[in-house]
């Protein structure tokens, strides 16, 4: 009788440890099939938000082309009436002719002195008792001060010009100076002569004033944002 409720407690006891392994198989099969589940279910809303964000960006680009194509389409028709309307004033054009000869005048006025002071320096050679040498020389010095002087002048500029565009590209290239830009530009086109009536400066130079004093106005506003800590 012992023996037979001791097989009958080990095969209870089998019973029990089958139960319990199917129990922790199932326990797995159900962690497995949950997490497929939730592998499943992100890779669906995934799939979702990237599908609805390629949609909003496009949507987005689309506006933004359109934008872009209405702003280009008003800037070319603007500035073809502008540029139209300085080639049939009198006034702007003949200020135009005054200051890039001004300009022209100034380089020729700077050309002619550095000519005149090479050739006071080649004077130098003239001093040499043999001809040959002398006129050698002569010319040599005036060569090298020209060239050289020319050179420099043509490196001040490049440096100049390199550093000021790089500057301009980098704090105000934008859609806000072409705007006040061409605003300037077209108030100085239509407006010219009652301009020149009030003020009797060139109006291409009064443009670039113009526009210098709004990027020291704009360097100024955005000094200030940045000492608060606002840029």
């Amino acid at each position: 009788m012992v023996r037979n409720c001791r097989v009958e407690y080990e095969q209870k006891v089998r019973e029990l440890n089958q139960q319990k392994n199917r129990a922790e198989r199932m326990e797995q099969d159900a962690k497995a099939a949950m997490a497929r589940q939730q592998a499943l279910i992100r890779a669906n809303a995934e799939a979702m938000s990237k599908a609805e964000r390629n949609r909003l960006e496009s949507q987005y680009k689309a506006k933004t082309a359109r934008y872009e194509g209405v702003m280009l389409g008003s800037l070319l028709y603007g500035t073809l009436c502008t540029l139209f309307t300085a080639a049939c004033s009198e006034t702007f054009i003949n200020d135009f002719k005054a200051f890039f000869g001004a300009i022209w005048s100034f380089v020729r006025l700077c050309a002619d002195k550095v000519l005149q002071v090479a050739k006071w320096a080649a004077q130098v050679g003239d001093m040499i008792p043999q001809p040959t040498v002398s006129a050698i020389v002569h010319w040599l010095i005036q060569i090298i001060l020209v060239v050289g002087v020319a050179v420099g002048a043509g490196f001040l500029l490049f440096i100049g010009g390199e550093k000021l565009y790089n500057g301009y590209k980098e704090h105000f290239a934008d859609q806000i100076s072409i705007a006040e830009l061409l605003i300037s530009f077209a108030v100085v086109v239509f407006f010219a002569e009652p301009i020149r009536e009030v003020l009797p400066v060139n109006l291409l130079l009064l443009l670039l004033i113009c526009h210098g004093a709004y990027i020291g106005i704009r360097q100024y506003i955005k000094g200030w944002w940045r000492a608060r800590g606002y840029y």
